[in-house]
């Protein structure tokens, strides 16, 4: 039986050499799953599964970024203990998330407000969202490309995949596999999106595949989506995408989209808490439950 192979299709942003980077990737998944199920744990071990990076980040940016010191020591911790503090679900929770959440989905509905947006990080995932649309020096092709290299082959091998996308990554690999299953009769088995802007109307207007549009020509299919959103994510601003993509489940294309109940992630380095982290995603008990539950159906 061919392994099962776990894609993970990172966001924004230039990240450490490849390497590296899937190596701190995968030491946070491995360690949530081992909080949900220990046994299934051991086929990260065992090597019954292949964690492997859709790294499009270097051709997109022309450039990788090393770790820092305090970023290392934030993802060590998280390893050990994934679980926010009383400080953390206040500030993920608190007034002034709630006031900047309600403000970007205003903008969301009118764009002309965008330079009005007083976070930086907002502003700059909305330009590198429009850069990846607008396709400059087919930057967003080469994107989707990175993450079918790999994904086509392993359908077509007929073994079990499990795609995991964070953030812009999420709209890429939504791009990419789409793309795929309307093209060829292959079956992806999971599709799991951690904070992803996918819930804007900014970003559904620009998909390949628009979420409100039946496609028109479909052969492959996608048995699960699951859907995770932490609690204080500022670019996961609508935690719910079954009801913006439920088109493509009524058309066939995907068996069921769920979405998980808003949890808390707790990745804090010297800049403080980001909820919206990779790390704190993978290490966290929700996703690591799902990933669990994956596994064991693969047969690991």
């Amino acid at each position: 039986m061919p392994v099962p192979l776990i894609l993970y299709v990172p966001g924004k942003n230039p990240k450490p050499p490849p390497q590296v980077h899937a190596e701190l990737l995968q030491r946070c998944l491995a360690a949530s799953v081992a909080r949900a199920d220990p046994v299934v744990a051991q086929a990260f071990a065992g090597q019954r599964v292949q964690f492997a990076l859709a790294a499009w980040n270097h051709g997109y940016y022309g450039a990788d970024r090393d770790w820092r010191p305090d970023q290392l020591r934030a993802i060590e911790r998280l390893i050990l203990d994934p679980d926010a503090d009383a400080v953390d679900r206040s500030q993920a929770t608190g007034l002034r998330s709630g006031l900047a959440r309600w403000a970007y989905l205003a903008v969301d509905h009118f764009p002309l407000l965008v330079s009005a947006i007083p976070s930086r990080g907002m502003r700059s995932t909305i330009r590198e969202t429009e850069r990846y649309f607008a396709n400059l020096a087919d930057a967003g092709t080469e994107a989707r490309s990175t993450v079918l290299r790999q994904l086509e082959p392993a359908l077509a091998s007929g073994r079990r995949v499990l795609v995991i996308a964070h953030s812009l990554g999420s709209v890429i690999a939504h791009d990419a596999v789409w793309q795929l299953l309307t093209e060829q009769e292959l079956h992806l088995d999971r599709f799991l999106t951690l904070g992803s802007p996918l819930g804007l109307n900014f970003i559904q207007r620009r998909l390949q595949h628009p979420a409100a549009v039946v496609p028109t020509t479909l052969k492959g299919h996608i048995g699960i989506w699951v859907n995770a959103t932490a609690f204080g994510d500022m670019t996961a601003l609508d935690p719910t995408l079954a009801d913006d993509f439920s088109v493509q489940v009524a058309s066939g294309m995907v068996g069921e989209i769920r979405d998980l109940a808003p949890f808390f992630t707790a990745y804090r380095d010297r800049d403080g808490l980001n909820p919206h982290r990779s790390h704190g995603y993978l290490a966290s008990r929700p996703v690591g439950a799902e990933v669990a539950a994956w596994l064991r159906d693969a047969g690991c």
